[in-house]
């Protein structure tokens, strides 16, 4: 990859294109971008105002589903459900068995 190639990935990104667009444009391996940007720590602007318009999950203001202790998440991770393992299980075990499934699609966690 030449520096001009890195100087027209580093403008595009922050102009919001996708990793796709800008590797279709400069005829390099989506990898490769992608490899860059990560690197680089590049982010498109226009994926930036999505996060911030992105509704949360229905924790209740990033409070703990079981004891309601507030919970911090990382920036760009699925945001956390419970405080700590022993929550989580307790939690879990809290319901029968036949809800679990229920309970799973009604969270969204089921894929």
């Amino acid at each position: 990859m030449t520096n001009d190639q890195k100087t027209q990935i580093i403008s595009l990104r922050k102009r919001g294109n996708s990793l796709a667009e800008i590797a279709s444009k400069l005829g390099l391996p989506i990898g490769t971008v992608k490899s860059f940007c990560s690197r680089n720590h590049l982010v498109a602007e226009a994926a930036l105002d999505v996060e911030s318009l992105r509704p949360q999950l229905s924790v209740k203001d990033g409070q703990c589903k079981k004891c309601g202790a507030p919970i911090t998440s990382l920036p760009h991770h699925r945001p956390k459900l419970f405080c700590s393992d022993m929550c989580r299980l307790s939690w879990w075990h809290s319901l029968g068995r036949a809800d679990w499934t229920i309970r799973k699609e009604k969270d969204g966690i089921m894929r």
